[in-house]
């Protein structure tokens, strides 16, 4: 289950950017030394932030297609900025610290979301996690605080500090080290109710970015695990370019 804080989990104390070394990983289970030492290259430079483009198909009713900018601030959290339907409708999700909104406009004047509010916030947390988790992956070593073990299931579970406790997120890793699935439990709506939710990614394809190898297309939703996840998928993307700050 998931345990969520007052502000996002920021970087190891008295670290900023700081470098990757192989042997941050020597007291790790097998499956995930293998899957940081895919994604991260020794000596790679750890920042705190990253920006990343990309495309896709975003569920609004029907599909529809998206290019969007996003920026995730491992301290801070995360801005989403979107054009939906060739700009028909636009707008962004952020998190920051205490505070998570999302707005978006058809034709840039008339509403079509306005969310805020506590609830919103613990699903924008939810949300952070998984893609800090799955586009930063040097967030999730030992010197972060970050705790591992491998299930009955062959899974990789993560730990994730936070102010109040952990985040339990779970990795599916093939034995090359290439990342297949992330899930957790996200806060979201339940029939009407706020809860805790099964949330996942499904990886489809990879890329190199620099010293950096990560999910670069790939489906996201609701009731990842169960069967309720074909129709709970709301997101498809392709990142373009990714570039560490």
């Amino acid at each position: 289950m998931t345990t969520q804080t007052r502000r996002p989990p920021g970087p190891p104390a008295g670290h900023g950017s700081y470098a990757y070394r192989p042997d941050m990983l020597r007291y790790l289970p097998a499956p995930v030394a293998t899957y940081l030492g895919h994604a991260i290259e020794p000596g790679a430079r750890l920042p705190q932030r990253i920006r990343l483009t990309m495309h896709g198909h975003i569920k609004v009713g029907t599909w529809l297609p998206f290019t969007a900018d996003e920026t995730i601030d491992r301290g801070r959290g995360f801005q989403w900025s979107a054009r939906i339907a060739g700009g028909l409708i636009s707008g962004r999700d952020e998190l920051r610290d205490d505070r998570a909104a999302s707005r978006f406009d058809a034709l840039g004047v008339l509403p079509v979301a306005r969310e805020s509010g506590r609830d919103f916030w613990e699903s924008a947390m939810g949300r952070f996690l998984a893609e800090q988790a799955a586009w930063m992956p040097w967030s999730l070593l030992p010197e972060g605080g970050t705790r591992w073990h491998v299930d009955s299931e062959g899974r990789a579970i993560a730990l994730v500090p936070h102010h109040r406790g952990y985040t339990r997120v779970a990795h599916r890793i093939d034995v090359d080290g290439r990342l297949r699935t992330l899930s957790l439990y996200r806060w979201g709506r339940n029939s009407g109710r706020y809860g805790l939710v099964p949330f996942g990614l499904k990886v489809d394809e990879e890329r190199a970015f620099g010293d950096f190898t990560v999910p670069s297309g790939g489906r996201v939703g609701w009731w990842y695990g169960t069967q309720q996840w074909p129709t709970g998928q709301f997101f498809r993307f392709t990142v373009d370019d990714y570039v560490p700050l």
